[in-house]
């Protein structure tokens, strides 16, 4: 199997076909245009599933539409992997980092002004809910 297969534009391909009804026809430009992504690449991207036989070719005079192969046994693996992709970027684009320095630390479990390690945690929860927003 050809290891260029696994990159985002594939990835985001096959999630096409899952976001929508998996036994749509599209053509090329309608896919570069649904993922907005750049024609040519899409192309390339496609000419290769073609090549792998993950995807049906029909030609409507110039024009290719592309449909999964669900005759090709990984198929299935390459739509699991398409889900799995999207959840991940989803899950990975909302996300905060607080770095609690380490005078913080000690100042909490020393219990200067008040402040203990609970005290801290709390603090610093609360900063973190409010930097993720999500009354928004």
């Amino acid at each position: 199997m050809n290891t260029n297969l696994f990159n985002e534009t594939i990835m985001n391909i096959f999630g096409l076909y899952t976001k929508y009804n998996n036994n749509n026809f599209y053509y090329g430009r309608e896919i570069a245009r649904k993922l907005k992504l750049n024609q040519r690449t899409t192309q390339l991207n496609l000419n290769l599933l073609e090549k792998e036989k993950l995807l049906n070719v029909k030609i409507r005079g110039k024009t290719k539409d592309f449909s999964l192969n669900y005759n090709n046994i990984i198929l299935e693996d390459f739509l699991i992997m398409a889900e799995i992709y999207k959840f991940v970027k989803l899950v990975s684009s909302n996300f905060e980092i607080v770095i609690i320095q380490p005078d913080e630390i000690d100042r909490a479990v020393n219990n200067h002004d008040g402040l203990n390690l609970n005290r801290l945690e709390a603090r610093k929860s609360a900063e973190m809910i409010n930097l993720l927003s999500p009354d928004k």
